[in-house]
């Protein structure tokens, strides 16, 4: 492994701590979305409209995405 690569690593977990912490919750997150999404919609379950949902209006909290991947469900679900 490059050793200058790894000093990087340290000097950004020193420098800005709660960075990775904040990729971790927002990748539990999503994972935990999509299987939600996957598990409720079965056949009906598209990775690429999950994808659009999800990246559809850009940046938002954590909670206000889950609602919008809730009702994306839901009208998933009723349109069927």
């Amino acid at each position: 492994m490059n050793h200058r690569l790894v000093e990087d690593e340290i000097d950004r977990y020193i420098s800005w701590p709660g960075q990775a912490t904040s990729y971790m919750v927002g990748r539990l997150t999503l994972d935990r979305l999509r299987a939600d999404a996957r598990a409720r919609l079965g056949s009906r379950f598209d990775l690429r409209d999950f994808h659009d949902v999800v990246l559809g209006r850009g940046m938002m909290a954590l909670d206000q995405l889950a609602l919008r991947v809730n009702d994306w469900i839901s009208n998933t679900l009723n349109d069927g």
